[in-house]
């Protein structure tokens, strides 16, 4: 079967490897459909990832181990979790001991860029039959960007604003519109300001053009936003919403950054204005919802909401599995250019 491999940063190739044989407890899939992450993925091709040269410690904190992952890596290596992370597959056999998945049946998991996949039943969720294959490779973005929303204290008729309007950033406005709130939008792509428009942004804001912090205190009233969502990936952006917060506001950092900041100010207007910062991983869900809100149940909306968002307007390419390793290289070279860029396995 073919493979991606990443034999160094920024050198991506398929290859071919023997199929795998499924044991009686597991499933063997043929790929259909898969998303490229801009964010952690991206980062390991880049060779940016912080994982490279520093291991968690199981606490949470990271210490400095240089090369504890090594170039070369592949995505069905064992343990390789970071080459590609939803996947959307057509099950062509099943061992003896699995009993609610059957041939035939679409399945989502968080695996890879293989032809194959080789699975335990715990790690596949069956697609109902009214779900868009396709749209269902956007699953965990729109899982990350529900469980930003469940992070926020967010209130009916409250004034937000999302930084970045990229997947992730679009998939906010449209949520933040269902929700009940004024949503302004901060990008600078004509694109992707449209876009967000057209899915409900009540304002946005081109931050080559505009003076921001201008535009969101006179769209609040002068009041700020009572709520910001930071989804550039760009540290250098936080300082920014931060800026535009209310005084007692809340930020909530929902991207991923690969890079450290020299511009992250918290000795000014975090401190003045007792901004609450909130780090939106997508791993945990937050603990004042714990006694209604687990994973299961959070999947189970995000799954219920790829039918319900417009999903359709917010890929930006469709590109075949052996085009894969030029795609990586067009999303390092020109990120903006990019919305989600959907992997198609069978052309």
């Amino acid at each position: 079967m073919k493979v991606l491999k990443y034999n160094n940063p920024r050198d991506a190739e398929i290859i071919e490897v023997p199929a795998p044989v499924p044991g009686a407890d597991q499933i063997l899939s043929k790929s259909l459909y898969c998303n490229i992450s801009a964010g952690t993925e991206m980062g390991f091709y880049r060779g940016t990832a912080p994982q490279l040269n520093y291991k968690p410690d199981g606490h949470g904190n990271f210490h400095e181990s240089p090369d504890c992952i090594k170039y070369p890596m592949q995505a069905n290596a064992p343990g390789v979790w970071w080459m590609g992370y939803a996947n959307v597959s057509r099950v062509v056999e099943v061992g003896t001991a699995i009993r609610n998945i059957h041939k035939g049946d679409v399945i989502f998991s968080q695996k890879g860029h293989c032809e194959y996949q080789l699975l335990k039943e715990h790690e596949v969720l069956k697609l109902p039959g009214n779900i868009n294959h396709e749209h269902a490779a956007l699953l965990a973005l729109v899982e990350i960007a529900f469980n930003g929303i469940l992070d926020a204290e967010l209130k009916l008729l409250s004034n937000v604003v999302v930084f970045g309007l990229g997947t992730i950033g679009q998939l906010l406005v449209q949520m933040l519109k269902k929700s009940g709130v004024n949503v302004i939008g901060v990008d600078c792509l004509a694109k992707r300001i449209e876009t967000a428009r057209k899915n409900g942004a009540d304002t946005v804001v081109n931050f080559q053009e505009q003076d921001v912090l201008r535009t969101v205190y006179e769209k609040t009233g002068d009041k700020g936003a009572d709520l910001v969502f930071e989804a550039t990936g760009n540290i250098r952006a936080l300082s920014e919403a931060i800026r535009v917060c209310a005084y007692n506001g809340q930020v909530i950092a929902i991207s991923f950054y690969n890079s450290a900041s020299d511009s992250l100010w918290l000795g000014r207007e975090f401190h003045h204005k007792r901004v609450k910062l909130v780090s939106s991983q997508t791993c945990g869900i937050n603990p004042c919802l714990s006694n209604i809100w687990d994973m299961p149940r959070r999947r189970q909306a995000a799954l219920s909401l790829l039918n319900v968002l417009d999903i359709g307007s917010l890929i930006s390419h469709r590109v075949s599995f052996l085009d894969l390793p030029d795609t990586l290289k067009i999303i390092d070279e020109n990120p903006s250019a990019c919305n989600a860029v959907i992997i198609k396995y069978e052309v």
